[in-house]
């Protein structure tokens, strides 16, 4: 049950953060608007898709803190239940 809730979680989390296809079609429009350069998207792409990568694992890790709070018995535990 608790491993289920904690994917839930994390998939929720998941679905919140940007993909690269994302990514890439907000930069295209910014392209577009004359907002950045063609030759600087690859290098913008590159640094949010990483950023989003670096936050998705600070949430992950957050959660995974303050489950184990809230739940002190062992992931052990729960699946002999």
């Amino acid at each position: 049950m608790a491993g289920l809730i904690e994917r839930s979680l994390l998939l929720s989390l998941g679905v919140l953060t940007l993909t690269r296809d994302k990514v890439v079609q907000f930069v295209d429009k910014l392209i577009e608007e004359g907002e950045v350069k063609p030759e600087e998207a690859p290098g913008i792409v590159d640094k949010l898709v990483t950023r989003g990568e670096e936050e998705r694992e600070e949430l992950r890790k957050l959660v995974r803190q303050e489950f184990d709070r809230v739940l002190p018995t062992s992931r052990q535990d729960i699946e002999e239940l």
